[in-house]
């Protein structure tokens, strides 16, 4: 990804390159927002984009391992608990 301070553009610049129904709608989307905040650093719409989808799938990655190792707990009931032995033991 290329960041240069040459490249970085005013927030106020950049937000009226859209058009006022699109940036009061998406405005508060977390991609959107990333994706824009990115530009007035300086990265290229391309680059900012490529951050985002890359920093979102080892987002995924991640929960993906955590789900994965965490426990599962069962609880059964004593009754519930009488009643798998019986089946069990014929």
């Amino acid at each position: 990804m290329k960041n240069s301070k040459n490249n970085e553009m005013d927030q106020f610049e950049l937000k009226e390159q859209f058009s006022e129904e699109f940036f009061e709608e998406f405005q508060y989307d977390v991609e959107f927002r990333s994706i824009f905040e990115s530009m007035t650093r300086g990265f290229t719409p391309y680059d900012a984009i490529e951050h985002l989808c890359r920093s979102k799938k080892n987002l995924l990655e991640h929960l993906k391992k955590l789900t994965e190792n965490q426990p599962t707990r069962i609880i059964v009931s004593s009754e519930k608990l009488e009643e798998i032995k019986r089946q069990y033991n014929g």
